[in-house]
Protein backbone atom coordinates (compact mmCIF):
# COMPACT_ATOMS: atom_id res chain seq x y z
CA UNK A 1 0.00 0.00 0.00
CA UNK A 2 1.43 3.36 -1.01
CA UNK A 3 1.66 6.17 1.52
CA UNK A 4 0.89 9.79 0.72
CA UNK A 5 1.95 12.95 2.49
CA UNK A 6 -1.64 13.28 3.70
CA UNK A 7 -1.35 9.92 5.49
CA UNK A 8 1.69 11.25 7.34
CA UNK A 9 -0.51 13.67 9.29
CA UNK A 10 -3.41 11.26 9.68
CA UNK A 11 -5.51 12.42 6.73
CA UNK A 12 -7.03 9.48 4.78
CA UNK A 13 -6.16 10.02 1.13
CA UNK A 14 -9.73 8.93 0.31
CA UNK A 15 -10.90 12.12 2.00
CA UNK A 16 -8.95 14.13 -0.57
CA UNK A 17 -9.89 11.91 -3.51
CA UNK A 18 -13.57 12.28 -2.62
CA UNK A 19 -13.19 16.01 -3.10
CA UNK A 20 -14.02 17.18 0.42
CA UNK A 21 -14.65 20.90 0.67
CA UNK A 22 -12.78 22.14 3.75
CA UNK A 23 -15.04 25.15 3.87
CA UNK A 24 -17.78 22.89 5.24
CA UNK A 25 -15.78 21.63 8.25
CA UNK A 26 -16.10 23.14 11.73
CA UNK A 27 -13.15 25.19 12.97
CA UNK A 28 -11.97 26.25 9.52
CA UNK A 29 -10.31 29.67 9.39
CA UNK A 30 -10.50 31.97 6.40
CA UNK A 31 -8.00 34.48 5.12
CA UNK A 32 -6.99 36.66 2.21
CA UNK A 33 -3.71 38.49 2.84
CA UNK A 34 -4.11 42.24 2.32
CA UNK A 35 -7.06 41.49 0.04
CA UNK A 36 -4.67 40.97 -2.89
CA UNK A 37 -5.20 37.29 -3.70
CA UNK A 38 -7.87 34.61 -3.82
CA UNK A 39 -9.22 33.41 -0.47
CA UNK A 40 -7.68 30.46 1.35
CA UNK A 41 -8.91 28.20 4.13
CA UNK A 42 -6.96 26.32 6.80
CA UNK A 43 -8.10 23.38 8.88
CA UNK A 44 -5.74 22.92 11.84
CA UNK A 45 -5.55 19.82 14.01
CA UNK A 46 -4.42 19.84 17.66
CA UNK A 47 -0.82 18.71 17.04
CA UNK A 48 0.45 21.19 14.47
CA UNK A 49 -1.02 19.38 11.46
CA UNK A 50 -2.79 21.62 8.98
CA UNK A 51 -4.56 21.36 5.65
CA UNK A 52 -4.22 24.38 3.35
CA UNK A 53 -7.10 24.74 0.89
CA UNK A 54 -6.73 27.53 -1.65
CA UNK A 55 -9.07 28.99 -4.24
CA UNK A 56 -8.68 31.32 -7.16
CA UNK A 57 -10.04 34.89 -7.04
CA UNK A 58 -13.44 33.59 -8.16
CA UNK A 59 -13.65 31.10 -5.28
CA UNK A 60 -12.95 27.96 -7.33
CA UNK A 61 -10.88 25.16 -5.80
CA UNK A 62 -7.20 25.44 -6.62
CA UNK A 63 -4.91 23.44 -4.31
CA UNK A 64 -5.03 21.37 -1.15
CA UNK A 65 -1.82 20.54 0.71
CA UNK A 66 -0.74 19.17 4.10
CA UNK A 67 1.57 20.97 6.50
CA UNK A 68 3.11 20.35 9.94
CA UNK A 69 4.02 23.65 11.56
CA UNK A 70 5.50 22.60 14.91
CA UNK A 71 9.11 23.53 14.11
CA UNK A 72 10.65 26.96 14.66
CA UNK A 73 10.35 29.82 12.20
CA UNK A 74 13.46 29.92 10.03
CA UNK A 75 15.02 32.81 8.15
CA UNK A 76 15.62 32.21 4.46
CA UNK A 77 16.55 34.10 1.30
CA UNK A 78 14.51 33.48 -1.84
CA UNK A 79 16.93 32.34 -4.55
CA UNK A 80 14.57 31.16 -7.27
CA UNK A 81 10.87 30.68 -8.00
CA UNK A 82 10.55 27.80 -10.45
CA UNK A 83 9.10 28.79 -13.84
CA UNK A 84 5.42 28.14 -14.10
CA UNK A 85 5.05 27.57 -10.37
CA UNK A 86 4.41 31.15 -9.25
CA UNK A 87 0.71 30.97 -8.35
CA UNK A 88 -1.99 33.22 -9.74
CA UNK A 89 -3.64 33.03 -6.34
CA UNK A 90 -2.63 32.22 -2.78
CA UNK A 91 -1.41 28.67 -3.34
CA UNK A 92 1.51 26.32 -3.83
CA UNK A 93 4.85 26.95 -5.50
CA UNK A 94 8.25 25.29 -5.54
CA UNK A 95 11.04 27.67 -4.60
CA UNK A 96 14.76 27.46 -3.92
CA UNK A 97 15.91 29.11 -0.71
CA UNK A 98 19.09 29.66 1.26
CA UNK A 99 18.57 28.96 4.97
CA UNK A 100 20.30 31.66 7.00
CA UNK A 101 21.91 31.31 10.41
CA UNK A 102 22.79 34.70 11.95
CA UNK A 103 22.79 36.23 8.49
CA UNK A 104 25.09 33.62 6.90
CA UNK A 105 24.02 30.92 4.46
CA UNK A 106 23.93 27.63 6.37
CA UNK A 107 22.37 25.35 3.75
CA UNK A 108 20.07 25.46 0.73
CA UNK A 109 16.84 23.68 -0.08
CA UNK A 110 14.09 23.35 -2.63
CA UNK A 111 10.76 23.69 -0.85
CA UNK A 112 7.12 23.13 -1.75
CA UNK A 113 5.44 26.18 -0.22
CA UNK A 114 1.78 25.47 0.49
CA UNK A 115 0.61 29.05 1.09
CA UNK A 116 2.62 31.11 -1.34
CA UNK A 117 1.24 34.57 -2.09
CA UNK A 118 1.09 35.60 -5.73
CA UNK A 119 1.98 39.12 -4.65
CA UNK A 120 3.98 40.49 -1.76
CA UNK A 121 2.82 43.60 0.01
CA UNK A 122 5.31 45.93 1.62
CA UNK A 123 4.96 49.37 3.13
CA UNK A 124 7.31 52.16 2.11
CA UNK A 125 7.67 55.54 3.71
CA UNK A 126 7.03 58.48 1.42
CA UNK A 127 8.93 61.75 1.45
CA UNK A 128 6.34 63.15 3.87
CA UNK A 129 6.77 60.22 6.24
CA UNK A 130 3.51 58.50 5.37
CA UNK A 131 3.30 54.77 4.75
CA UNK A 132 2.39 53.64 1.24
CA UNK A 133 1.39 50.10 0.32
CA UNK A 134 3.37 48.67 -2.58
CA UNK A 135 2.95 45.26 -4.18
CA UNK A 136 5.05 43.17 -6.54
CA UNK A 137 4.63 39.74 -8.16
CA UNK A 138 6.24 37.08 -6.03
CA UNK A 139 8.48 35.79 -8.79
CA UNK A 140 10.25 39.17 -8.87
CA UNK A 141 11.18 38.94 -5.18
CA UNK A 142 14.33 36.86 -5.47
CA UNK A 143 16.98 38.02 -3.06
CA UNK A 144 14.46 39.04 -0.40
CA UNK A 145 14.53 37.57 3.11
CA UNK A 146 11.51 35.73 4.50
CA UNK A 147 10.38 33.84 7.57
CA UNK A 148 9.03 30.32 7.02
CA UNK A 149 8.41 27.02 8.79
CA UNK A 150 9.68 23.78 7.31
CA UNK A 151 8.66 20.15 7.75
CA UNK A 152 9.87 16.90 6.22
CA UNK A 153 7.09 14.49 5.27
CA UNK A 154 9.31 11.46 5.65
CA UNK A 155 9.07 8.13 3.90
CA UNK A 156 12.20 6.92 5.68
CA UNK A 157 13.04 7.43 9.36
CA UNK A 158 15.66 5.82 11.61
CA UNK A 159 16.11 6.41 15.33
CA UNK A 160 19.14 5.84 17.61
CA UNK A 161 19.06 6.11 21.39
CA UNK A 162 22.28 8.11 21.66
CA UNK A 163 25.18 9.62 19.73
CA UNK A 164 27.39 6.55 20.13
CA UNK A 165 24.79 4.30 18.49
CA UNK A 166 24.29 6.82 15.70
CA UNK A 167 28.02 7.14 15.00
CA UNK A 168 28.44 3.36 14.94
CA UNK A 169 25.75 3.10 12.24
CA UNK A 170 27.41 5.58 9.87
CA UNK A 171 29.11 4.43 6.69
CA UNK A 172 32.84 5.01 6.89
CA UNK A 173 33.03 6.53 3.40
CA UNK A 174 29.98 8.82 3.71
CA UNK A 175 29.23 9.64 7.35
CA UNK A 176 26.28 11.93 7.93
CA UNK A 177 26.81 14.64 10.54
CA UNK A 178 24.29 15.62 13.17
CA UNK A 179 22.68 18.06 12.71
CA UNK A 180 22.79 17.86 8.94
CA UNK A 181 20.61 18.44 5.89
CA UNK A 182 21.34 17.42 2.30
CA UNK A 183 19.01 18.98 -0.35
CA UNK A 184 19.21 15.93 -2.59
CA UNK A 185 16.39 17.08 -4.86
CA UNK A 186 18.33 20.16 -5.95
CA UNK A 187 20.65 17.90 -7.94
CA UNK A 188 18.92 17.53 -11.30
CA UNK A 189 17.98 14.06 -12.55
CA UNK A 190 18.76 12.71 -16.02
CA UNK A 191 15.92 14.79 -17.48
CA UNK A 192 17.08 17.98 -15.78
CA UNK A 193 14.30 18.04 -13.19
CA UNK A 194 14.72 19.01 -9.54
CA UNK A 195 12.36 18.32 -6.62
CA UNK A 196 11.73 19.44 -3.01
CA UNK A 197 13.24 16.39 -1.31
CA UNK A 198 16.15 15.96 1.05
CA UNK A 199 17.57 13.98 3.93
CA UNK A 200 19.42 14.67 7.15
CA UNK A 201 19.70 13.98 10.86
CA UNK A 202 19.22 15.81 14.12
CA UNK A 203 18.74 15.55 17.87
CA UNK A 204 15.09 15.08 18.82
CA UNK A 205 13.80 17.94 20.98
CA UNK A 206 10.13 16.95 21.17
CA UNK A 207 8.27 13.91 19.86
CA UNK A 208 5.02 12.03 20.11
CA UNK A 209 2.27 10.02 18.49
CA UNK A 210 -0.89 11.84 17.49
CA UNK A 211 -4.38 10.51 16.86
CA UNK A 212 -5.85 11.54 13.54
CA UNK A 213 -8.05 14.64 13.60
CA UNK A 214 -9.54 13.56 10.28
CA UNK A 215 -10.76 10.02 10.94
CA UNK A 216 -7.56 8.35 9.71
CA UNK A 217 -4.69 6.45 11.34
CA UNK A 218 -2.38 7.62 14.11
CA UNK A 219 0.87 9.25 13.02
CA UNK A 220 4.27 10.04 14.54
CA UNK A 221 5.92 13.45 14.77
CA UNK A 222 9.14 14.99 16.04
CA UNK A 223 10.83 18.36 16.21
CA UNK A 224 14.54 17.94 15.59
CA UNK A 225 17.57 20.20 15.74
CA UNK A 226 18.44 21.33 12.23
CA UNK A 227 20.70 23.78 10.44
CA UNK A 228 19.25 27.25 10.90
CA UNK A 229 16.50 26.28 13.33
CA UNK A 230 14.22 23.42 14.33
CA UNK A 231 12.63 21.16 11.72
CA UNK A 232 9.34 19.27 11.96
CA UNK A 233 9.31 15.61 10.89
CA UNK A 234 6.17 13.50 10.35
CA UNK A 235 5.84 9.84 9.35
CA UNK A 236 3.48 6.88 9.49
CA UNK A 237 3.94 4.00 11.98
CA UNK A 238 4.80 1.58 9.17
CA UNK A 239 7.89 3.67 8.34
CA UNK A 240 9.35 3.61 11.86
CA UNK A 241 8.38 3.49 15.53
CA UNK A 242 7.78 6.68 17.52
CA UNK A 243 10.75 8.82 18.56
CA UNK A 244 11.64 9.95 22.07
CA UNK A 245 13.23 13.21 23.24
CA UNK A 246 17.06 13.24 23.10
CA UNK A 247 17.18 10.40 20.56
CA UNK A 248 19.02 10.97 17.28
CA UNK A 249 16.76 10.79 14.25
CA UNK A 250 17.59 10.56 10.55
CA UNK A 251 14.98 11.25 7.90
CA UNK A 252 14.37 11.45 4.17
CA UNK A 253 11.35 12.85 2.39
CA UNK A 254 9.60 15.87 0.89
CA UNK A 255 10.30 19.32 2.28
CA UNK A 256 7.09 21.32 2.68
CA UNK A 257 7.08 24.93 3.86
CA UNK A 258 4.64 27.41 5.33
CA UNK A 259 5.13 31.07 4.49
CA UNK A 260 5.26 33.31 7.59
CA UNK A 261 6.12 36.69 6.13
CA UNK A 262 8.60 39.06 4.54
CA UNK A 263 11.41 40.26 6.81
CA UNK A 264 12.99 43.70 6.87
CA UNK A 265 16.58 42.45 7.19
CA UNK A 266 17.35 43.62 3.66
CA UNK A 267 16.80 47.24 4.59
Amino acid sequence: MSTSNFDRIGVPVSLIEDGIDLRTLPGVTYGSPDGLNGPYFTYAGPNGETLWYTTDPRGRSQTINPMFAAGSAMTARIDHVHPGDAPFSFGEAEIDVSILDQGEVATRAQVLMVNMPSELATYRKTFLGRRRLETAPFDTMTGRTVSLRLAVFAGEVNIWPDEAAYEAAQEADHPLGCPSFIPAGMFADAEGRTSPVGFGAGLTKHAGTAPSAYGGSDWHWAVVEAIGGDLGIVWTPDACDAATPDALLSYAGMLIGQWEGLLDLDS
